[in-house]
């Protein structure tokens, strides 16, 4: 019975991950925003315990008021579009500056474990396979926030002696998901509404949401 610190708990993956822990009596804490929305996790929400996310980022409260024995990390932004300045900064902010800060209490507080859930648009896109070994070559900004804070993460790891790990998610999908190719295609189909789609030659390997 672990007691684990999450981020992203509301969101498409991280709604499925804390039921998984309480099917397996783990004592999930999970960090909210006041903008968080808990509509995914709301039949849940007094199995879990909130806690807020102060203003200043300074969460070293939390680790003095708690002892964690892991911390998972599912938290992000992320744009479609090309970002403007302020979803540049929006990101640096979610992406980079806010899991430093909690890496940085992690390894204080000398928990067992520090867990990333990342993407593969790390890898350099590619005709052929990609696997862990294809060269790092972030897609987009958002890619590239994501390296970036993963060297923080190995920098820490070398330094303190922390377990830690990221998975790479190729293209997920299930129940709950955000507006993604499965939703859309079902709602256009429902919607008998056509689709403008390209000749099909593109190979994904999408991940059913339970698996991961």
């Amino acid at each position: 019975n672990m007691k684990l610190l999450l981020t992203g708990g509301t969101g498409f993956i991280g709604s499925h991950l804390v039921r998984k822990l309480l099917q397996e009596n783990h004592n999930v804490f999970l960090l909210l925003r006041k903008s968080s929305d808990t509509k995914r996790i709301s039949d849940i929400l007094n199995r879990i315990t909130p806690l807020r996310v102060p203003d200043s980022s300074d969460l070293s409260e939390i680790f003095e008021l708690q002892t964690f024995d892991g911390v998972i990390h599912l938290a992000t932004y992320y744009v479609k579009h090309q970002a403007t300045p302020l979803e540049i900064e929006q990101m640096t902010k979610t992406n980079i500056l806010f899991p430093a800060m909690l890496l940085e209490q992690a390894v204080r507080a000398k928990v067992s474990f520090f867990l990333i859930i990342w993407t593969c648009f790390e890898y350099e896109q590619s005709n052929g396979k990609l696997s862990e070994t294809s060269p790092i070559n972030p897609f987009n900004y958002y890619a590239a926030t994501k390296v970036a804070f993963e060297d923080l993460v190995r920098y820490q790891s070398k330094q303190h002696n922390l377990n830690a790990a990221t998975l790479k998610l190729f293209f997920p999908y299930g129940e709950n998901d955000n507006e993604k190719l499965f939703v859309l295609l079902v709602r256009r189909f429902l919607a008998g509404e056509a689709m403008e789609i390209s000749k099909g030659e593109q190979l994904l390997n999408y991940t059913y949401v339970s698996d991961i």
